[in-house]
């Protein structure tokens, strides 16, 4: 029987990928697979849905008795649009209420203006929102009650195989208050809509759009374990300074929607003119695409483990810009705030030098509704909260955030090298025998050990620190405010360093094992990192401080250095 060599096995194995690579090419004649046919075909007829649409054909008002047929509510053929879809569309009015409101504690409009969105020609708050920003949030109930068992899921999203007798939905908040940390992305290269404004008029404030994403991370302080993740896609309205986002499912078609969601016919306009060219690009690649991705193109999914069939509460979120602090960019008119906005945004992302009064913070307020859960989530602050309760969402630029990283990253490496210093002139004084004698290993060990460990992730996470910092800092957030008793722990136990050192001198009743020196630098510079986070509020990992805490800490490291000296 004929056996193929080792060496034509490899000649045939490269023909094999490079039949493969160049099979797989979206030039190459392509065919339709039948697995992923069905949801093309699901976003295409909601692509025409949106296309089609005109501002007033969404009006899911509760219906008037005798009213005329066009007061008559008007419902979209979209997934959790449709009236038998059964969301609870009676209290859109209120959100985009809600929305006008919170715009115009931001930007009061001009007394004698009879459009409520026009606050001037002043571009007095950043043009680019890519950033993070935490806050405190408060829950209130919508007009109508909704639970998982006021829906027949597999009427709105038949395709899906829903988990039976489910109780509540995941995403649910039902606390009555609790943080939000939220990151904001938009690329230079995202798409944007510019409306022609005609001769002697000027442009409005929704004259241009820009596609923007976020992901929310949502703690409920009531219940301390409730802590999720999402991801949303949206639309950015620069002049106005304001967002409105959304997620998108297999039961909510959020993105094809949007527009419908705006607060004015002006949003809506240039929203839909937007999501028409990008939506219609996402489509048509993936039709030309020879290899079918079932996925879902705008995911909320966060963690990928997340079942499809498993419901989730859908959100709608209007973020609102504030003003940047006069402080920063002075009281002048028009066209000089205009190029003092352009010269800040472009100094922080590139840096020449130029002078600056500061870097101002990232403000904003949020409203976020959920239409099938039926409940509203209000960032906390003026003028319904006093500022001492909250300044809705406070954050900082993507690029200040990195700047402040680089720094604490300089200074822990600082902290590390001055441990390793001090370690290096103990090794020499303890020298002989005795002194040997004398010393823990334990407590030595515990040193290089958390040393260790820091070294090993810092390499590991430098390897993609590019593209993994922004989600990774979500990450970490997520367990500061989920697991903070546990983190607590954590701490306790690694400033538990000189335990055994104590109980080593107590059992050789023996006292000077370690160099005062030694003993105070140590103690002081691995006390050092976590003063910066448990005392500091403008902290990179955006943690509330806990100065209680870490007096706790200071103290059991105390006590240690005491029973060291005194035994």
């Amino acid at each position: 029987m004929p056996t193929l060599s080792r060496e034509n096995a490899r000649i045939w194995l490269l023909l094999l990928i490079f039949l493969v690579t160049l099979l797989s090419r979206n030039d190459a004649p392509s065919f339709t697979p039948l697995f992923g046919t069905s949801r093309r075909g699901r976003l295409s007829d909601a692509h025409a849905v949106l296309n089609s649409t005109k501002w007033g054909d969404f009006a899911p008002h509760a219906p008037k008795e005798n009213a005329p047929p066009w007061e008559t509510p008007h419902y979209l053929n979209l997934t959790g649009f449709r009236q038998t879809d059964g969301y609870a569309w009676t209290d859109l009015a209120y959100f985009k209420d809600r929305c006008r409101q919170w715009s115009g504690h931001a930007y009061p409009p001009k007394k004698d203006g009879v459009d409520e969105w026009d606050h001037g020609l002043v571009r007095r708050t950043w043009q680019n929102a890519t950033g993070t920003v935490h806050g405190k949030w408060v829950r209130r109930e919508g007009s109508v009650a909704k639970h998982a068992g006021s829906y027949n899921l597999s009427g709105i999203a038949p395709n899906v195989d829903w988990f039976d007798d489910i109780v509540d939905w995941g995403w649910n908040v039902t606390g009555s208050h609790g943080n939000i940390l939220l990151r904001l992305l938009e690329d230079d290269g995202d798409a944007v809509w510019e409306e022609e404004v005609e001769e002697g008029k000027k442009p409005h404030s929704a004259g241009m759009a820009r596609e923007i994403s976020a992901v929310a991370n949502i703690q409920d302080e009531e219940h301390s374990a409730s802590s999720f993740g999402l991801r949303l896609h949206g639309v950015h309205w620069p002049a106005q300074g304001s967002m409105l986002l959304t997620t998108t499912t297999e039961k909510f078609a959020g993105i094809f929607g949007l527009p419908h969601l705006a607060p004015g016919p002006d949003f809506f306009e240039t929203a839909q003119k937007l999501l028409n060219q990008t939506v219609g690009d996402v489509i048509n690649k993936r039709e030309r695409s020879r290899f079918s991705d079932p996925s879902n193109p705008w995911t909320p999914v966060v963690e990928e483990d997340i079942s499809v069939g498993f419901p989730h509460c859908e959100y709608v979120m209007y973020l609102q810009l504030h003003p940047i602090d006069p402080l920063y960019i002075g009281e002048g008119v028009d066209d000089q705030l205009v190029s003092l906005v352009d010269q800040l945004e472009n100094e922080l992302r590139f840096p020449t030098g130029a002078p600056l009064k500061g870097k101002p913070e990232l403000r904003m307020s949020l409203v976020a509704w959920s239409p099938d859960c039926a409940y509203y989530l209000e960032s906390k602050g003026p003028p319904l909260f006093p500022s001492v309760e909250g300044q809705h969402l406070v954050g900082v630029k993507s690029e200040v955030l990195l700047s402040r990283t680089k720094a604490w990253m300089f200074a822990f490496a600082t902290v590390l090298m001055s441990q390793l210093w001090l370690l290096k002139t103990q090794m020499k004084e303890s020298n002989t025998p005795s002194t040997l004698g004398r010393i823990s290993f334990h407590t030595v060990s515990m040193m290089l050990m958390a040393d260790g460990m820091v070294f090993a992730c810092a390499c590991a996470w430098s390897l993609s620190a590019t593209n993994t910092f922004l989600p990774s800092l979500i990450l970490t957030f997520a367990a500061f405010i989920t697991r903070a008793a546990y983190l607590n722990l954590l701490a306790f136990v690694y400033l538990s360093l000189w335990v055994p050192q104590a109980r080593r001198n107590i059992r050789r009743n023996s006292r000077r094992a370690f160099a005062w020196r030694f003993m105070a630098g140590q103690s002081v510079l691995r006390l050092a990192p976590f003063a910066y986070f448990y005392l500091r509020e403008d902290n990179i990992l955006f943690v509330e401080p806990d100065a209680v805490a870490f007096a706790w800490l200071v103290g059991w490291v105390w006590v240690q250095l005491v029973v060291i000296i005194l035994c």
